[in-house]
């Protein structure tokens, strides 16, 4: 185990432990955590870089507004990277990791962001056709739509149409997605017509407490992936 930290490190570490204080009843909590992490830190510190990776990742997703305001896609595209990043260090298959993931959530985080994320109805773009049928989201569902919102922006340069988050609270924000692309999983719609489909969808799901659930999950897959180092004849 290497319990040393470099020079640069120990300035993240200040920074890091400000950054997940939110999400632990104290700093002992916090320090039990951090210390967890760096015990199973022999397996080339992919704990560790898990740890900042989530810092770093949701910060610029967070600070990104300073620059270009109620940009979604943007904060989406570093979210994004955040779970792409925990995918690679934890060496699992892009299918897995997400279908891992979203079991991460709390029943409290879940409940939260499908009661304030909805879809309105479907409409088929080619002949106007609606589908007004009552589809309930689920998680999966959400982290599916991230990943259109990042591939708008990464191959259309199109971080602007596709509204996720309310920006008051006194409003029912109307946001939609238009895509032939499969968008929600099979168990909610699958667009086996293969057409040009627009998803509409209403918010009210504030930024901040979206990224405290995203944060939340992150931790519990963290500390599950340690639970998985933490078996006998494991190097320690």
């Amino acid at each position: 185990m290497q319990n040393t930290l470099t020079q640069l490190e120990e300035k993240y570490l200040l920074e890091t432990k400000e950054f997940y204080f939110p999400y632990f009843s104290n700093e002992e909590s916090l320090d039990l955590f951090i210390n967890r992490i760096f015990k199973f830190d022999w397996n080339d510190r992919k704990p560790r870089q898990m740890l900042f990776q989530v810092q770093r990742f949701v910060t610029l997703a967070t600070e990104i507004d300073k620059i270009r305001p109620a940009r979604d896609g943007l904060r989406m595209l570093f979210l994004k990277c955040c779970m792409e990043s925990l995918a690679k260090l934890s060496d699992m298959k892009t299918t897995a990791f997400y279908s891992s993931f979203a079991t991460f959530f709390s029943k409290e985080g879940k409940k939260h962001i499908l009661d304030k994320f909805s879809l309105s109805f479907i409409e088929h773009s080619e002949n106007g056709i609606e589908i007004d049928e009552s589809f309930d989201l689920s998680i999966d569902d959400i982290l599916s739509i991230i990943k259109a919102m990042r591939d708008m922006v990464v191959h259309e340069g199109n971080y602007w149409e596709l509204q996720f988050f309310a920006y008051d609270n006194d409003s029912i924000w109307l946001t939609h997605i238009e895509t032939k692309e499969p968008l929600l999983s099979k168990n909610t719609y699958a667009n086996e017509s293969k057409q040009l489909v627009t998803y509409h969808f209403e918010t009210t799901l504030q930024y901040e407490n979206f990224k405290y659930y995203f944060v939340e999950a992150c931790i519990n897959f963290i500390n599950n992936y340690i639970d998985q180092l933490a078996v006998p004849n494991r190097p320690q």
